[in-house]
């Protein structure tokens, strides 16, 4: 098994739906220019941020007729814990679905709690499809990508502020079978 990365994205951002808004999503490199998103005192079901994505890895070294056996997303970020603390709600692949990114998948999400400095925390791996498939293809698609939702299910009227700085993905995958083109003996059994 052969794997290309991790790769950074060549482009980043949120999707402006209901939730609380990133004040910038510069998600392409390590940096610590860091995007905030700040959950303050909204309703008693926790409150979310808006998703915030990176797309357009570049995984072109990786030979079109290769079988892809496993994604691993880090993204890094941390959190405020004055009381009810950032957590991740939402982590998923994106695939080109027309001339759209659509999430994909399984959420591997595992609720974990942000700590307070910039970490990186890894999903998938060399093995995980997130319950999808793919082709090398759907890998290389500048729709390609991943997404980040977050929330802070215990709060107060100080609020949390969650801060992600980067994300990265490598794939993992093989080449298939091959056929040496040799003679073939046949054996039959009577």
């Amino acid at each position: 098994m052969s794997s290309v990365g991790p790769q950074s994205p060549a482009t980043g951002g949120q999707l402006i739906l209901p939730g609380n808004p990133w004040d910038d999503a510069p998600v392409q490199a390590s940096d610590n220019t860091r995007g905030a998103c700040v959950v303050g005192f909204l309703d008693v079901d926790g409150a979310y941020s808006e998703y915030i994505f990176g797309r357009e890895f570049d995984f072109s070294a990786i030979p079109a007729d290769s079988i892809i056996d496993g994604i691993k997303v880090e993204w890094e970020r941390s959190g405020t814990n004055d009381g009810g603390g950032c957590y991740d709600a939402t982590v998923k692949l994106l695939k080109r679905s027309g001339t759209s990114p659509v999430a994909v998948g399984s959420n591997l999400s595992a609720g974990a709690l942000w700590p307070a400095t910039d970490a990186y925390e890894s999903f998938g791996g060399a093995t995980s499809l997130w319950g999808t498939t793919w082709t090398v293809a759907e890998i290389q698609d500048a729709m390609f990508g991943c997404e980040l939702l977050m929330v802070v299910p215990n709060y107060d009227s100080s609020g949390e502020t969650g801060y992600v700085d980067h994300v990265r993905i490598t794939v993992w995958y093989h080449a298939p079978a091959s056929d040496d083109g040799g003679p073939k003996r046949i054996i039959m059994l009577m």
